[in-house]
């Protein structure tokens, strides 16, 4: 863990102070992703980063909708993730943001998150 920590905060010394860092933590289902997000999380908040943990197990479809014995890899791309599971559409944004549009952009998204937007 220690080693992982080590790689991500010298990763984050080397993006400008304007943008943000991206660290995916993937592996398969049980592996332990959100154990080793959490622990990671708070370490990097206790040395005065703020992060955002964004978990999409709830957009997956079922086991045996996503794996498919027959043409795995295609029927995982086409039925792995319930897009149509959100009623507003999917909205992809290009960066980096600056930073006042990127607190802005997140003062919207908890607002909306706790009803107010």
């Amino acid at each position: 863990m220690d080693e992982l920590l080590s790689h991500i905060l010298a990763k984050r010394n080397e993006v400008p102070i304007e943008q943000s860092l991206l660290v995916g933590i993937s592996g398969v289902d049980a592996s332990g992703k959100g154990f080793i997000t959490a622990k990671l999380a708070k370490e990097i908040e206790e040395i005065g980063f703020r992060v955002a943990k964004i978990n999409a197990d709830g957009w997956l479809n079922l086991p045996h909708i996503r794996f498919n014995q027959t043409n795995p890899a295609q029927n995982f791309y086409e039925n792995a993730i319930r897009f149509l599971f959100c009623s507003d559409p999917i909205r992809f944004t290009s960066g980096p943001f600056p930073k006042k549009e990127r607190q802005a952009k997140s003062r919207r998204s908890q607002d909306g998150q706790r009803g107010l937007g």
